[in-house]
């Protein structure tokens, strides 16, 4: 009788283990998404400023009438831009930087 009782207050104890971890891992998952939320935000406003989110929209709406090697290739050629793109405006940064004299 004494070992059945130990044995269910076991069972309790590791049901109640069980149940914080889940609602811990829970509240971690959630707050994971959250993030992702907030940074997919960032990285389309990102995108607005550097005026290539229509760019990538429009490949997106075009993916079905493409074959799978153009979407790739066209992706890279936004990418390739973009990259471009920032690269003069960090230049432009630079040389902005230089020309003051700091």
């Amino acid at each position: 009788m004494v070992a059945q009782n130990l044995q269910t207050r076991h069972d309790e104890l590791r049901a109640e283990n069980e149940y914080t971890l889940s609602v811990k891992s829970e509240r971690e998952i959630e707050s994971i998404i959250d993030q992702l939320h907030v940074m997919e935000t960032n990285i389309a406003a990102i995108m607005d400023h550097l005026g290539i989110s229509d760019q990538m929209k429009r490949a997106q709406n075009r993916v079905p009438d493409l074959q799978e090697e153009e979407f790739a290739q066209r992706s890279q050629d936004i990418a390739d831009a973009s990259l471009q793109r920032l690269t003069q405006m960090h230049q432009t940064v630079v040389d902005r930087f230089t020309a003051t004299g700091k």
